[in-house]
């Protein structure tokens, strides 16, 4: 199989993505000044990909934006993996779900370490939006792409604007 590359700017630097000629998603670089995205795409041929490259570009730019109109195919992942990956992507943009609800909804409650596991190994951050699985207590949990805890606190608050002021305040006397 043949996998296809760019890398594209940001408002926070360069990202990359993998593709197969289908155009699946194989793999995701956020935008990272610690990550080379010449090494990430090391063995593909370059070919853009303008569609995703607009919707990456207008997220990090605080556009609303929707990634499961993109397929995507992560490669060597379990069974397992899949279906928590498939039960991710039905998270929509400012929804967060915590580890434990996603291990149910893939079919294992119990598999709470497992949906971490899930996490830390996603091949496609973003896409299959990892960022938005916080702990039952609220916490963020951890973030193993690019950009660590930081970006995904980010990320989390960018899709949950703050709630606009009450229009109904009491006027004083």
């Amino acid at each position: 199989m043949t996998l296809f590359g760019c890398a594209f700017k940001t408002e926070l630097g360069y990202a990359a993505v993998r593709f197969n000629e289908h155009h699946e998603i194989t793999g995701f670089l956020l935008p990272s000044s610690t990550q080379k995205s010449h090494d990430f795409l090391a063995w593909t041929e370059h070919k853009s990909f303008p569609q995703l490259e607009k919707a990456v570009v207008g997220y990090f730019a605080g556009k609303k934006t929707d990634f499961r109109k993109f397929s995507v195919s992560p490669a060597d992942t379990s069974p397992f993996f899949q279906k928590v990956y498939a039960a991710l992507r039905q998270v929509k943009y400012g929804e967060t779900v915590t580890y434990k609800e996603l291990a149910k909804k893939s079919g294992n409650p119990s598999a709470v370490r497992a949906v971490g596991s899930a996490m830390a190994h996603n091949p496609i951050p973003l896409i299959i939006p990892c960022h938005r699985v916080i702990q039952s207590d609220g916490g963020l949990g951890g973030f193993s792409a690019g950009g660590g805890v930081d970006l995904k606190k980010m990320m989390i608050d960018m899709e949950h604007p703050p709630a606009p002021p009450t229009a109904n305040k009491k006027r004083a006397g």
